[in-house]
């Protein structure tokens, strides 16, 4: 999940752990990826973000170190795991699991 801590939609982080703790045991992970690259909303240090999201939010989900979500910087994590989510949106579309989109 791409995440950022001065966004209008930070306080998403609180919805975010409460699926993160409802599925966790079924082994339903939740990855935050910190990145500036929206109109400066994660401008803080890892650690400042880290304690940011604990603090204000009680964030226990994985959260990674700052990285570029877009554009020719984007890490390659990032775009490894973007290309894969489109490839099983589409195939399951083509399935007939998402009926509605």
């Amino acid at each position: 999940m791409n995440t950022a801590s001065e966004c209008g939609l930070t306080p998403q982080y609180k919805d975010l752990e409460s699926i993160y703790k409802k599925y966790k045991d079924l082994n339903f992970v939740i990855v935050g990826f910190p990145a500036n690259n929206f109109g400066s909303q994660e401008p803080g240090s890892n650690e400042q973000i880290a304690k940011f999201c604990e603090l204000n939010y009680g964030v226990t989900f994985p959260m990674m170190s700052k990285i570029s979500v877009k554009g020719s910087d984007m890490d390659k994590v990032y775009k490894f795991l973007t290309q894969k989510a489109k490839t099983v949106y589409r195939t399951a579309k083509l399935n007939g699991i998402f009926k509605n989109i």
